[in-house]
């Protein structure tokens, strides 16, 4: 059996809520001595959100319901916050970031990326902790898990670069010997 709840406050629905209800992710809701919020859709491992192997995503979200699961690593250190996962499959070699907005986001932020299929075996590819941007080298074809703890609202960023094809001296390009040279690029 499924029962639609409507929140309306004075100007309307709640912003947050409708910012949710566009995800198509299902809401759980719950009332405390202070006020309404919102389960996390991804608070479980086996729930993380899926990015699919998009270059680039966004997303902001309350974690003050987000938990903890038995087994799970302590992220960059932290083993005391709710926390909310993320998964995403690297479309090609090359670097995957995941950033905070700092002006939404609060220093108690704890990033983790790890590999693996089950919550015990989960294999840390990187950490970083406050509002400092996480980025970490990824293998196309393989999917990765992201885990976010910390107790307020967050928006989170999430991009990808490719990895270039001369990356490697076996794959270098030959830029002659003619001088003088310029070339372009990034590094």
């Amino acid at each position: 059996m499924s029962s639609r709840i409507h929140l309306l406050l004075r100007s309307g629905p709640h912003p947050v809520l409708r910012r949710l209800r566009r995800t198509g992710l299902p809401l759980v809701l719950a009332m405390s001595a202070t006020g309404l919020a919102v389960a996390v859709p991804n608070d479980q491992f086996q729930a993380a959100a899926d990015l699919g192997s998009a270059v680039a995503a966004s997303a902001t979200l309350d974690t003050r319901l987000a938990t903890r699961q038995v087994g799970e690593p302590a992220h960059n250190g932290n083993s005391y916050s709710g926390t909310t996962w993320w998964r995403w499959t690297a479309p090609a070699d090359g670097r995957w970031t995941i950033s905070s907005d700092r002006s939404v986001s609060t220093s108690s932020l704890q990033l983790a990326v790890y590999t693996g299929a089950e919550l015990e075996t989960l294999v840390t590819v990187g950490e970083a902790g406050g509002n400092n941007p996480l980025a970490v080298t990824v293998s196309g074809g393989t999917t990765y898990f992201c885990a976010m703890a910390g107790e307020r609202l967050y928006k989170l960023d999430f991009s990808f670069v490719s990895r270039p094809d001369n990356d490697d001296f076996a794959d270098r390009t030959f830029l002659g010997n003619a001088a003088p040279l310029a070339v372009d690029g990034s590094t």
